[in-house]
Parts: C-alpha cells; structure tokens; sequence
C-alpha cells in the first residue's frame, strides 16, 4: 500500500476511439492499476461476454472500491453514456 492518496483516473469517450488502449497504455506507463469493465465481462463470462453489465454492476464497483480502499491507483475507462444520458 503506498503512502499516497489514491488516484482514480477516468478516461472517457465514444465506442470505438480508443478509450482502452490510452488507459492500457497510461496505466502502464505511470505505473497504475487497469480496470476495465470488458475484461471483468470476459472474466466473468468467458462465452459470452456481452451478457453481464458489468458497467452498471457490482462486481465492477465493489473491486474498484477494493483497490481504492488497499492504496491502489486505477484507471478506468467509460463511454460515459448511461440509461439516464440516453434518455435526456
């Protein structure tokens, strides 16, 4: 655990503009945590991936709040368009 604050870096973006990739990267980089909601879907679902919302679940949030909560810096990534934006 580092002495540091924790950071939580977001990258947003529309679907395909490389939204993971720059966080990959700047995670690597900088020496950061990567946590990205389709490798979770992949892990939780190898064969079918696009069936969990990890987005909008728990799993993603609880282990987010987990490495926050041990010191870790992490860099998520979003398209930032919820249910509630594509109402609006």
């Amino acid at each position: 655990m580092s002495t540091a604050r924790p950071r939580l870096v977001v990258v947003g973006g529309p679907n395909g503009s490389g939204k993971t990739t720059f966080a990959r990267r700047y995670a690597n980089t900088h020496g950061l945590l990567y946590l990205g909601a389709d490798d979770l879907a992949f892990a939780l679902a190898p064969h079918d991936p696009a069936s969990v919302r990890v987005g909008e679940g728990r799993e993603f949030s609880s282990r987010l709040a987990a490495m926050l909560a041990a010191g870790d810096s992490v860099v998520i990534e979003s398209t930032l368009a919820g249910a509630s934006l594509a109402r609006s």
